[in-house]
């Protein structure tokens, strides 16, 4: 009998207990289309000997976010893997090395002759021995808390939910509201950049930001308001948010190494693929100057700390 009322689905992250060996990273493969790498990759997955729960397996605050609320919840979770396809975080898997995000060097679409990373993920859940298929029939709240880039790959399946189904959605991304379709925006739960001003409920990076948010909701709105419509629950959640200012960053202020460093760490994200692109989020939404061979050294001085974590 099922037991959970709750299904959580986040995403994967790169951040992992164990290192892959070489045939476990997709970047050692030589390029093929998606139906054939999707095979040599998976075939190769499933010859691995030592598997550890999933659960177990990812690290670093995102996943330690969600697995907050998952047990404070109760609840299933499933989580979107880039090497695995839409896995059960309880289920025993190898680890490996496979991303969707661009400037690593197991980034997917590198290894592709053709197809987009939407092909990829449907070739992994048709072929993958350790996917299953998205159900939200036996739950009463789907909670999914997700990075725009695997938000994208399971949206025409939401979108493709009865209107039953999709009332029982809440989302928490960390996007524009032109992002999302248009019959998925009354359950996309109003979390914005007031939730990481200064006196914020569980500041953090926008990487993690979807995770955080998705605490917040299991923490305090849901022990208010379990199983209330999405028009309750963003109410709620704008009564936090309306008290809060988000943090402001003063135009031409000189920062020091260290204050940089941490604007930096604040603003880690896996879209963020090399200092340039942060940088210039830097200059053109924060309105903050850096030098930019400076920058490229705290960025990468940042970048070996977050990997360390």
């Amino acid at each position: 009998m099922l037991k959970e009322k709750t299904l959580i689905i986040t995403n994967c992250t790169n951040r992992k207990r164990l290192e892959p060996p070489p045939e476990c990273s997709i970047g050692q493969y030589d390029p093929g289309n998606v139906d054939e790498l999707a095979g040599r990759w998976l075939t190769q997955l499933a010859k691995v000997d030592k598997k550890t729960s999933a659960e177990w397996l990812y690290c670093g605050r995102v996943f330690a976010e969600v697995k907050s609320a998952t047990t404070l919840l109760n609840a299933k979770l499933l989580v979107a893997s880039a090497g695995l396809g839409l896995i059960e975080a309880s289920n025993e898997v190898p680890t490996y090395s496979s991303t969707i995000s661009k400037g690593n060097g197991d980034y997917v679409l590198d290894k592709l002759i053709e197809g987009s990373v939407s092909d990829w993920w449907d070739a992994l859940n048709r072929k993958s021995p350790f996917s299953v298929a998205l159900n939200t029939r036996p739950y009463e709240l789907v909670l999914i808390a997700m990075s725009y880039p695997y938000f994208k790959l399971i949206q025409n399946q939401l979108i493709a939910l009865n209107d039953t189904e999709k009332s029982k959605l809440r989302l928490f991304l960390r996007v524009n509201r032109s992002d999302v379709s248009s019959c998925l925006l009354p359950y996309l739960m109003p979390y914005d950049e007031r939730f990481d001003g200064q006196e914020g409920p569980n500041r953090g990076t926008l990487n993690d930001f979807p995770q955080r948010a998705l605490r917040h909701f299991a923490e305090s709105i849901l022990p208010i308001s379990s199983i209330n419509s999405s028009e309750i629950h963003t109410f709620l959640v704008e009564e936090v948010l309306k008290e809060l200012q988000p943090h402001k960053n003063v135009a031409g202020v000189r920062f020091s190494d260290e204050e940089m460093t941490c604007l930096i760490q604040e603003q880690w994200s896996e879209s963020f693929t090399s200092p340039t692109k942060m940088l210039r989020f830097f200059r053109d939404s924060l309105g903050i100057a850096c030098e930019q061979k400076r920058f490229q050294r705290l960025f990468h001085n940042v970048a070996k700390l977050m990997e360390t974590r």
